[in-house]
């Protein structure tokens, strides 16, 4: 089994074992609110074991050489910059809220790592935006709305 392949299935396995997590916590949740919840992580938990099945298929039939390279080294080089966005993002919605972290974003990842126009960025994050506020009335959402906006809440 080669090292690529381990990889992918200690992935495969730490999000499954999330997913399962999330399917236990909301049993205690009323019938409403567990809904979304073990929906997701149910559709999620079969994707995953289909994935699972198609990833141990494919690595019989692919020689050492088409593996490709790992997932540390110059690859997590290449990602760490994506993923360091993405921790910018929650690190936001923690503090300012889900809202507001989303438009600014979809604006600057749009114009600094999309290279999206000023104006092209903003009317993305814009969009965003309503599409974010006509969800959550259509479907009685509170986003979350950040520690600087409500630390006691």
């Amino acid at each position: 089994m080669s090292r690529r392949l381990v990889e992918e299935l200690v992935f495969m396995a730490i999000v499954a074992v999330i997913l399962v997590a999330m399917l236990w916590a909301a049993m205690d949740y009323p019938f409403t609110a567990r809904l979304m919840p073990q929906v997701v992580a149910g559709a999620a938990l079969l994707l995953l074991i289909v994935e699972f099945v198609l990833t141990v298929r494919r690595s019989r039939h692919v020689t050492a050489a088409e593996h490709g390279e790992p997932l540390t080294g110059d690859k997590l080089k290449r990602t760490m910059p994506y993923l360091l966005w993405l921790a910018a993002l929650y690190v936001c919605i923690s503090l300012i809220g889900l809202v507001i972290s989303a438009a600014l974003f979809c604006a600057a990842f749009g114009y600094f790592v999309g290279k999206l126009r000023w104006w092209s960025a903003l009317l993305g994050s814009a969009l965003l935006v309503v599409f974010l506020i006509v969800l959550g009335e259509g479907f009685n959402l509170d986003w979350p709305a950040g520690y600087f906006f409500s630390p006691f809440h």
